[in-house]
């Protein structure tokens, strides 16, 4: 060990009066370096038997096409409903309301299904909300059978 002062050194350069500084130290040449640490190396876990090991089964492929909707109509409604529109529009009847009027050719479906035939259901949409002549009447619910059930087209003449 070296020491370096400022101050008057004694004749055994141990004692030093002032402040001294360290200026460099090393292990003495008796003392071994430190040895290196203990590593205890652990062996891989044994690995199952082929038979017993996870298979990579790949999922079915699906294949998925979209065709956009056609542009004669609105997308919100089903082609009958725009078919049936079409047809009512062809001889200008546009009142009620969209909604109202594809009620009410699945209404007249339902009911001729359920027994009725359609001169009772032609009357009926010359009441409210309809108030539809005689002649537009009978062609709103001969258009609703012809797009909504074409089965009771045989109720229809000429």
């Amino acid at each position: 060990m070296r020491l370096v002062s400022r101050g008057a050194a004694t004749t055994t350069g141990l004692a030093v009066t002032g402040a001294a500084l360290l200026v460099g130290c090393a292990f003495p040449v008796s003392t071994p370096p430190p040895s290196p640490p203990n590593v205890v190396v652990v062996p891989a876990p044994a690995q199952p038997p082929a038979s017993a090991q996870t298979q990579y089964v790949p999922y079915p492929h699906y294949t998925v096409t979209y065709a956009p909707p056609p542009t004669y109509y609105p997308p919100s409604y089903y082609s009958a409903d725009a078919d049936f529109l079409s047809r009512l529009e062809a001889r200008d009847i546009v009142t009620p309301s969209e909604g109202t009027r594809i009620a009410g050719g699945r209404q007249v479906c339902s009911n001729i299904s359920a027994g009725s035939s359609i001169t009772p259901e032609a009357n009926k949409l010359m009441d409210e909300p309809y108030d539809y002549s005689a002649a537009l009447a009978g062609y709103f619910a001969g258009e609703a059978i012809k797009v909504y059930c074409p089965q009771y087209a045989y109720q229809l003449s000429g």
